[in-house]
């Protein structure tokens, strides 16, 4: 008998994860559209695409999951335009459509593909064939990661998210927060024929890897905060993928469910973001203050690395996650540590740590809960090296860039290159308030 669902274990955690989005979004949607006549459609259709999400992500049967699919984003850009009379926000629909129409063809490719190859049309039977032919099966994971970039707006196909911000802050929050992780769920649910692709996972390390650098140049630059949050997004979205390129599926999904669960609460909470507490690059941190906080990543590094059994004579790519891990709560420290560094010292120690702690685990829990094929993690080479070695270059430069006042100076070439490339599509722009038809 064919098994039309499979309840396993990433079924289970990312349902989980979006009743739970859901449900807020839901909540704060009644409130925030209380006048508005259309409030009723408006929430039936946040239900209709989760269920869809849940449908698609819970699928065994691959017609069902390409028709699921297809219908969660058709119903993202009908929510994305919420009111037809609005040019721009029309507009920004379309593009998105566009983009998921690219995925809607390589996805539809690539299981007509796996189905001929396997004669099944279960996703479960379909990974676990054997003996088939090693080109027709790389085509349709290239045609998979491919889906997947578009799907969670890594570059070059970002341009759909940067130019969606007329949606309704619900919608933001559910988009954000859901849809575009859809990308690190597919690449999960077929991680079996990545890892017959070493050089497939390389490429797609590279990729997001890539995203995630300019998506954080990017959001560095922007004056408002959907802006801010959407090139966030798009480097959270490159890091999550590129996790998954290195062959750690379950660090993966951790990371999709914290970015979840804290970017539906940025956008949800976005009038307050300017009480957020944020180094002044004007008065850049001592030397001190800096050593210190590296001091103090390098705690939680440690950290993270013992919970998770991690070790530096095995250089594989877990050690990536280690190094972004010390970027990470070297980074907390500095923004607690700032010009008081004898004051802050501790507290920005235990915060970092606490934070280190609770990544750990949260890894940890996902690694025990998914079947122990899905963490392979790849021999460390010289892209993963290059990869940290920029990171921490970017992230240690930061603080320091006070110069931005120099006409000629690379910061303001590198700002103004930043900023014209993460601007949105100019059809999507409401340029006054008079073009906003709210009718």
């Amino acid at each position: 008998m064919n098994a039309i669902f499979n309840f396993d274990e990433l079924a289970k955690i990312t349902t989980t994860l979006i009743i739970i989005i859901s449900a807020i979004i839901l909540k704060f949607s009644y409130s925030y559209l209380k006048i508005d006549q259309d409030r009723n459609k408006f929430l039936f259709k946040i239900i209709i695409t989760s269920l869809c999400l849940i449908t698609t992500f819970s699928a065994n049967n691959i017609i069902l999951f390409f028709l699921a699919w297809v219908t969660s984003n058709l119903m993202l850009t009908k929510i994305m335009i919420y009111k037809e009379s609005w040019e721009q926000a029309v507009n920004s629909g379309k593009k998105a459509l566009k983009n998921f129409s690219t995925g809607f063809i390589c996805l539809f490719l690539a299981l007509i593909i796996l189905y001929l190859e396997t004669n099944s049309f279960e996703i479960n039977k379909i990974l676990a064939a054997n003996n088939l032919n090693k080109p027709n099966i790389t085509l349709a994971t290239i045609l998979i990661a491919i889906t997947a970039l578009t799907q969670s707006s890594l570059y070059p196909f970002h341009k759909w998210l940067l130019s969606s911000l007329n949606s309704p802050t619900p919608v933001s929050a559910l988009m954000h927060a859901g849809l575009v992780n859809g990308g690190g769920v597919l690449l999960a649910r077929f991680s079996p024929l990545l890892f017959e692709s070493p050089n497939i996972l390389l490429t797609i390390f590279i990729i997001g890897i890539f995203s995630a650098i300019i998506g954080t140049l990017w959001k560095l630059v922007q004056s408002n905060v959907k802006s801010m949050l959407a090139c966030s997004t798009v480097s959270q979205m490159g890091f999550m993928i590129a996790q998954c390129g290195m062959g750690l599926f379950p660090a993966a999904i951790a990371h999709l469910f914290w970015h979840a669960m804290f970017k539906s609460y940025l956008f949800l909470s976005s009038p307050n973001s300017w009480q957020e507490k944020r180094l002044d690059l004007k008065k850049p941190p001592s030397v001190y203050s800096f050593i210190l906080a590296l001091i103090c990543g390098l705690v939680g590094a440690i950290i993270f690395a013992d919970i998770n059994h991690i070790k530096i004579q095995e250089p594989n790519t877990m050690l990536v996650l280690v190094a972004i891990c010390f970027i990470g709560a070297s980074q907390i420290s500095l923004t607690i540590i700032d010009k008081s560094p004898i004051k802050n010292i501790v507290p920005a120690l235990i915060i970092s740590s606490m934070a280190s702690l609770v990544y750990a685990i949260s890894v940890v829990f996902i690694e025990d809960l998914m079947p122990q094929e899905m963490l392979n993690p790849q021999d460390l080479n010289l892209w993963h090296l290059i990869a940290i070695l920029i990171l921490f270059i970017l992230w240690a430069i930061r603080p320091f860039w006070t110069n931005c006042e120099q006409k000629n100076s690379l910061f303001l070439k590198l700002y103004v290159a930043s900023l014209n490339s993460s601007q949105p599509d100019s059809t999507t722009i409401t340029t006054n308030r008079n073009e906003y038809n709210y009718r």
